[in-house]
């Protein structure tokens, strides 16, 4: 929140202080002042900000304002650090620290360097150590320093805004507290932009909208305000409404209306909205990027640096205790908190890999559960297409016969009371077939495996299959028995569920064939364990590209076709249940070929 810390500063230069309060009579200061706070905001050109930062320091010290001086001092090293010169901006806190040691009062100004050294972590992304010097600084914060305070706890809500909600509200709260007690606006409005973030990156459309209103109430009330956080809210309202591609226009503009560290979050959570995984990956990666890149130089000047990190520690520790007694002590903890710090890092790297891990296994889940979702629909579509058209037209013979039998104003001959009886009888038993084909499927569907205790005689089993199927064929068919094994072959199966595929098929098979014969086959492979059934036809035949997908619910080659599209399915599921499979023989070209084959037990 660089806006409330510039907001919370230039608060010191014009009232809290009596020097301050002086600085702000004065119209050059003043002027300089400004020019100094747009170099910061802005925070590209490097030369002229640090040209203006000199002045203001001069300045300070010619009037002896130390602390501005060291205020200012202190944000030239978050400026650094906002530039990515992380080893720079330390080696400037040990100089700070050299200096400070010579105050009369030192200790006033030990808050502002914790704060300082949580901002150069909470940039290089390192969350950990930015909260623990944040902490401290809230610590050695005097109750009555309500600026300092509320820079602070926006920056630990930062911190938690994604990963500890209720967390990251507590402390926006009581910024949040502060701000209503100012009474100032400009304040408010950081709240309201901190609790907008919030409530977007947790998906609650509902306490976004009121902020999204009070902060736009502030904003028309006082048109004189920048337009600090105008952008970042509204992109966050038109991703809520859905118009995604906007949003991210107005996150990726070329300006500094949106802070570069809230980009890369906001367009996560844009994309994440969008059901775009992998456009969220990318961005999480390239953010690791960033981070890794600064660990690198981290590593890099590793040596400088920790000789910089034991400098702090032991003018810090000598500020507050000299005692000579401690110093042992103080080098032992040194030398834990390097490997502590090692360790962090190490642990940091590992739950980054650990956290990709989980976006990229997430991303894979959502994709399944996708293509889940929409095969569910199209199966319930099909159902839906099916049941209307398979049960409407029975149903409709049926109505539209009796009907004419209950009609006494129709003169109806026996033939054709006949007919309509048998039509009728029919057409019964289709739909009673269509609602044991469900049943069948759905019962089917939950079942693991059946019992194959039923010990059958081949020879006798096919026969009774023929005659059964004879039933139907009414003689237009030759229907022929194959069994290669010898008369009191037994083979041990559920004799019921072998049954109901070897009836469906042969079924199937009298369905599709206008003359000529449909073979029922057995034999048993002895070398590979396994039983071979067949049923082969001399009918229409299945294409090639439809062979896989007839066993699919629902599936007809032909639409027109009576039928539910449920048959092969069944039998599929039944084979699959005796532990056995059943295709389509691709080389078979006279008809169509089915093969059940069961192990042999």
């Amino acid at each position: 929140m660089r806006n409330l810390l510039l907001l919370i500063i230039l608060s010191l230069c014009g009232s809290i202080t009596t020097q301050a309060s002086h600085h702000s009579q004065d119209t050059a200061y003043v002027k300089m002042t400004l020019h100094y706070f747009d170099l910061y905001q802005k925070g590209k050109d490097e030369q002229e900000y640090y040209k203006a930062a000199k002045q203001m320091k001069d300045y300070l010290l010619d009037h002896n304002d130390k602390e501005l001086y060291y205020t200012i001092r202190s944000q030239e090293v978050i400026f650094d650090a906002n530039l990515g010169k992380t080893y720079r901006a330390l080696q400037k806190v040990n100089t700070i620290l050299k200096d400070i040691e010579q105050e009369k009062n030192k200790d006033s100004y030990l808050q502002l360097i914790d704060y300082t050294l949580g901002s150069i972590y909470h940039l290089r992304g390192n969350y950990r150590l930015a909260e623990y010097y944040y902490k401290k600084a809230n610590e050695k914060c005097a109750p009555t320093d309500s600026p300092s305070r509320m820079d602070i706890y926006s920056q630990m809500a930062e911190l938690k805004l994604v990963g500890s909600p209720k967390e990251a509200d507590q402390w926006i709260e009581k910024l949040g507290d502060l701000t209503r007690a100012s009474h100032n606006p400009e304040y408010h409005k950081a709240y309201l932009i901190l609790k907008g973030k919030l409530y977007f990156y947790h998906k609650d459309r509902w306490s976004f909208d009121k902020i999204y209103r009070d902060f736009f109430s502030i904003q028309r009330k006082h048109p004189e305000f920048d337009n600090n956080g105008v952008a970042l809210m509204k992109a966050m309202n038109l991703a809520f409404s859905g118009d995604y591609q906007s949003a991210l226009q107005l996150i990726n503009a070329d300006n500094n209306e949106i802070e570069a560290i809230d980009k890369p979050g906001v367009r996560i959570q844009i994309y994440k909205m969008m059901d775009r995984y992998d456009l969220a990956l990318d961005e999480f990666r390239k953010i690791k990027m960033r981070r890794d890149s600064l660990d690198t130089d981290m590593l890099f000047d590793s040596m400088s640096e920790i000789d910089t990190q034991m400098s702090i520690y032991n003018r810090t520790k000598y500020m507050a205790d000299k005692n000579r007694k401690m110093l042992t002590a103080s080098l032992f903890t040194i030398c834990v908190m390097l490997t502590l710090a090692l360790i962090s890092i190490i642990y940091h790297h590992l739950m980054r890999r650990r956290y990709q891990k989980t976006i990229e296994q997430k991303n894979s889940e959502l994709s399944v559960a996708l293509e889940q979702a929409t095969e569910s629909d199209r199966m319930k579509t099909a159902f839906i297409e099916h049941v209307s058209h398979e049960i409407r037209t029975p149903l409709n013979i049926i109505t539209g016969y009796v009907q004419l039998i209950g009609n006494p104003e129709y003169e109806i001959s026996p033939e054709e009371h006949t007919e309509m009886v048998n039509s009728i009888n029919e057409n019964s038993n289709m739909i009673t077939t269509i609602f044991n084909e469900l049943l069948d499927i759905a019962q089917y569907s939950s079942n693991k495996k059946f019992v194959c205790e039923d010990m059958v005689n081949v020879g006798s089993f096919l026969k009774t299959i023929i005659g059964d199927a004879e039933e139907k064929n009414k003689g237009r068919l030759q229907l022929i028995a194959e069994n290669t094994e010898p008369d009191d072959f037994t083979i041990k199966t559920n004799k019921i569920a072998l049954c109901r595929v070897l009836s469906q098929l042969m079924d199937n098979a009298i369905k599709f064939t206008k003359s000529g014969s449909v073979t029922l086959g057995f034999h048993a492979d002895k070398a590979s364990k396994t039983l071979q059934f067949t049923v082969t036809d001399t009918g229409i035949g299945i294409p090639l590209a439809h062979q896989e997908k007839v066993f699919d619910r629902f599936y007809k080659v032909d639409l027109f076709k009576q039928g539910f599209g449920l048959g092969l399915p069944i039998c599929r599921k039944v084979s699959e249940l005796l532990g056995g499979s059943i295709v389509v023989d691709k080389d078979y070209v006279g008809g169509a070929r089915f093969i059940l084959t069961l192990p042999m037990l």
